[in-house]
C-alpha cells in the first residue's frame, strides 16, 4: 500500500475541497474562493524560476548516468534514507497542517493550503506524464496518462510537498529557512537513493513545491478584487 500513498493524498485533498468549509472552522472558510483565485491567477515567476523548469526537464537527458553515479557513491545506509523520506510524506504534511487549521493556527493554515495545492499540482503532472520509476528497470520511459504507481515518477511528490512545507514554514520562521530547505533537499536525495525517482523528478518536484507555496502566500497577501 505504500506505493499508493500519493493517490490517497489526492483523494483526501479533493474530499476536503468539496466538504462544507464551515464544518471545520474559520480556517477553511476561504477555501472555495481561494481555490478559484489560485487556479485562475497567473503565478509571478522570476527568471531563475523559469530557468529552473528548463534545467529540470533537461536533466531527463542525463537521468540514467547521473542516477547510476549517485548510487555508486551512496553516503548513507538505506534505513537512514527511509527515515528521511518519511519526513517528506505528503500525508504527514497535510495532517500537520489540518491539525493547525482546527486549532486556529495561522502557521498550520498556511502549511495546509500550501501542501494541499502542491499535492493537486503534483498529482496532475504525475498522472498525465506516466514516467517510469527507476525501480521498474525500464529506463526513463513515459507512457502518458496512467494511474499505475510504478509510472508516477515525474515529479517527486515527497520532494514537492517538502519544499511546499518549507516555503510555508519559512514565511513564519525566516531564521529557520536554511534548515527547512536543507531538510527538504535531503528528502529529495532520499527519493533518488531509494530508487523511487530520477534526479530530474526531484529537481522538478522541488521547483513545483516552492512555487506552489509561493503562489499561495502571494495570493494570501494580495487583496481580493
Amino acid at each position: 500500500m505504500a506505493g499508493y500513498k500519493w493517490k490517497v493524498s489526492i483523494v483526501v485533498c479533493l474530499l476536503l475541497a468539496c466538504l462544507p468549509a464551515a464544518a471545520y472552522g474559520e480556517g477553511l472558510e476561504q477555501l472555495p474562493s481561494l481555490t478559484r483565485r489560485y487556479y485562475t491567477t497567473k503565478p509571478v515567476l522570476a527568471e531563475f524560476e523559469v530557468g529552473g523548469f528548463v534545467v529540470s526537464f533537461s536533466l531527463i537527458l542525463v537521468d540514467e548516468p547521473l542516477h547510476e553515479l549517485m548510487h555508486s557513491r551512496d553516503p548513507l545506509p538505506r534505513e537512514v534514507w527511509k527515515g528521511i523520506t518519511w519526513i517528506g510524506d505528503p500525508l504527514f504534511h497535510l495532517a500537520l497542517g489540518f491539525a493547525g487549521v482546527l486549532m486556529g493556527s495561522e502557521v498550520g493554515t498556511d502549511l495546509f493550503y500550501a501542501c494541499l495545492y502542491n499535492d493537486v499540482n503534483t498529482a496532475a503532472i504525475k498522472v498525465s506524464t506516466g514516467m517510469a520509476r527507476p525501480k521498474t528497470g525500464v529506463s526513463t520511459v513515459f507512457t502518458g496518462p496512467s494511474f499505475n504507481d510504478d509510472f508516477a515518477a515525474m515529479p517527486s511528490g515527497h520532494t514537492s510537498s517538502s519544499f511546499a512545507a518549507a516555503g510555508a514554514l519559512a514565511e513564519h520562521f525566516p531564521e529557520w529557512k536554511p534548515v527547512l530547505y536543507t531538510a527538504a533537499a535531503a528528502v529529495g536525495l532520499s527519493r533518488i537513493y531509494l530508487d523511487e525517482h530520477w534526479p530530474s523528478n526531484v529537481a522538478l518536484g522541488a521547483l513545483i513545491g516552492y512555487l506552489s507555496a509561493k503562489h499561495y502566500l502571494h495570493l494570501k497577501k494580495e487583496p481580493q478584487q
